[in-house]
């Protein structure tokens, strides 16, 4: 049997009270899946909590509001915005220039792609 060993401190997130890794019998820690210390469920630890916070909310939903997890689901939880967690002003030059740069993208990505003038054929599409 697998024994079961705390979160690394630099974890921050309330979730990993309930969650831990397992360690083996040579003492070689399994830090692919994360383990729920109230049910022994297993999990593929992708690097984020999303799997175990899901897992709180719906099996152990006693622990989420004992704690106050922050899940995006609980009524009451507010999601922080850019302009709350921003460092630069916002009009500054490196400001502006990423404005620039993430209004591009979007409009790359997200808009139809419209041409001015005649549409061009490379080849022949019907094979005539």
């Amino acid at each position: 049997m697998d024994k079961l060993r705390p979160a690394p401190s630099h974890l921050k997130s309330d979730v990993w009270q309930h969650f831990g890794f397992s360690e083996d019998t040579k003492g070689v820690v399994d830090k692919s899946h994360t383990v729920c210390k109230v049910c022994s469920a297993k999990f593929k630890y992708f690097g984020n909590t999303t799997n175990m916070k899901k897992h709180i909310t719906r099996f152990h939903s006693e622990l989420e509001k004992q704690h106050s997890l922050p899940i995006t689901n609980t009524p009451g939880y507010i999601q922080r915005t850019l302009d709350q967690v921003a460092k630069l002003p916002p009009n500054s030059e490196k400001a502006k220039r990423i404005t620039r740069s993430m209004a591009g993208f979007y409009c790359q990505r997200s808009a139809p792609v419209l041409r001015c003038g005649k549409p061009r054929i490379s080849h022949d599409v019907t094979g005539t």
